[in-house]
């Protein structure tokens, strides 16, 4: 009894032991990976918004120098080459992080736009040129197209997100499923066991009690047989010849009673 019992107890362990080990190394793997993939998204969203303040700012830098009175002292002070580095170098970070469908684009139209405002020496001490009417004609067009192009950049790492998200679903998703299919079948042995338990235990267990009591009580033969070769098997053929012992010498008192009561008769 005790081992059949202890085998049903184990299979049920053994499955919720497999399943939940399985069910955290899904959602281990899984958490890592999306962390790390979110953390490359937001690693782009900030380098994109330092893109756009330092383009910014340096833009705002230029059109201040061509609207300077004094432009051509205003350029002097202006340490072009040293502003284009520290554009460059912001842009140089996309290369450390996730590379986005429209990060080539991007680096294009960036490239376009300080080739373009690296005239801006050139223009001012120009004598055919007119200083503003090149920002507003040349360079801004360019930087409104960098300033696009980075719209739809943070649109591209927002939508990627989405992306992820959704497989961070589905895997969530996958990572619960062992749990669940071992959770069914945890309960569908539980019934099998509970049904086993009545069928072969507990109602045999009854049934021995109620033949015990016809036995005891209203003097009947204790009859009650079942197939089995475990200790409750063993105990009801116990039962049944102590019952049967028990019976036989009820009938040999009986028996010497009514000797005894002849005897004294006569």
């Amino acid at each position: 009894m005790k081992k059949k019992i202890s085998l049903a107890l184990g299979a049920i362990a053994a499955m919720l032991i497999i399943s939940g080990v399985i069910s955290v190394l899904e959602f281990s793997r899984m958490s890592d990976t999306v962390s790390a993939i979110i953390a490359e998204d937001i690693e782009n969203i900030n380098i994109s918004q330092k893109i756009a303040s330092t383009s910014e700012r340096f833009n705002l830098q230029i059109l201040e120098t061509v609207g300077d009175a004094d432009s051509l002292t205003a350029v002097t002070n202006f340490d072009l080459d040293s502003e284009i580095t520290e554009c460059e170098d912001v842009f140089l970070e996309l290369a450390d992080v996730q590379e986005m469908p429209l990060t080539d684009t991007l680096m294009d139209v960036f490239i376009a736009y300080l080739d373009e405002a690296s005239n801006l020496e050139e223009v001012v001490l120009s004598d055919f040129k007119n200083s503003r009417d090149w920002y507003f004609d040349e360079l801004q067009p360019r930087y409104n197209e960098l300033t696009l192009m980075l719209d739809l950049y943070n649109e591209a790492i927002h939508d990627d997100l989405k992306l992820k998200a959704q497989d961070f679903e589905e895997g969530f998703y996958r990572s619960i499923i062992p749990g669940m299919v071992t959770v069914v079948a945890g309960l569908m042995l539980l019934f099998l066991l509970l049904f086993f338990l009545l069928a072969y235990y507990v109602d045999p267990i009854y049934k021995m009690l109620g033949a015990l009591e016809d036995f005891t009580q209203r003097g009947r033969k204790y009859s009650y047989t079942f197939e089995g070769d475990d200790q409750l098997c063993k105990l009801n053929e116990e039962l049944t010849e102590i019952t049967d012992e028990n019976s036989e010498l009820r009938k040999r008192i009986v028996k010497l009673r009514d000797q005894l009561n002849s005897n004294n008769e006569r």
